[in-house]
């Protein structure tokens, strides 16, 4: 996720969503200590991580993660990320770190728009992939009222 407060909501949801099946998720960002963080990883397993681009290039250079297993990579608010200056570190993610090759492995993107940025990363980074739209593009919602 493109920023510390989404990454943090991630990792809530799964907390929810992870009782009873054996999986472990943490969260690492930037503003929160760096060496807690690192420690943390060495004491348990996990097997979803929510991290910041930033953060994530900072573990993996320390060698404090491995991205060889990753079966699911996921890019929440694709176009945040984009807007916010990550298209380097998230292009460094999926080409240079040890991720396995796109046909190995799912990635999802997630967007609220679809520009030409977006549409190249998803060419670029996702195996043959289908977008799914819900909803129309520039439509309000009808059942939220403007105060």
């Amino acid at each position: 996720g493109p920023t510390r407060e989404l990454v943090q909501q991630i990792e809530k949801e799964c907390e929810k969503l992870l009782p009873g099946t054996g999986l472990n998720s943490f969260a690492v960002f930037g503003g929160n200590n760096y060496a807690d963080q690192k420690l943390a990883l060495q004491q348990k397993q996990t097997d979803i991580l929510a991290a910041t681009p930033g953060r994530l290039q900072d573990l993996f250079k320390d060698g404090r993660v491995s991205l060889e297993f990753v079966q699911y990579l996921v890019f929440d608010e694709a176009d945040k990320m984009l807007d916010m200056g990550f298209e380097k570190p998230i292009t460094q993610i999926v080409t240079t770190l040890d991720l396995p090759e796109k046909t190995k492995r799912i990635t999802a993107m997630f967007s609220a728009t679809y520009p030409p940025k977006i549409r190249n990363m998803a060419k670029d980074f996702l195996r043959p992939y289908n977008r799914l739209m819900v909803g129309h593009i520039g439509s309000t919602v009808e059942n939220i009222d403007q105060v």
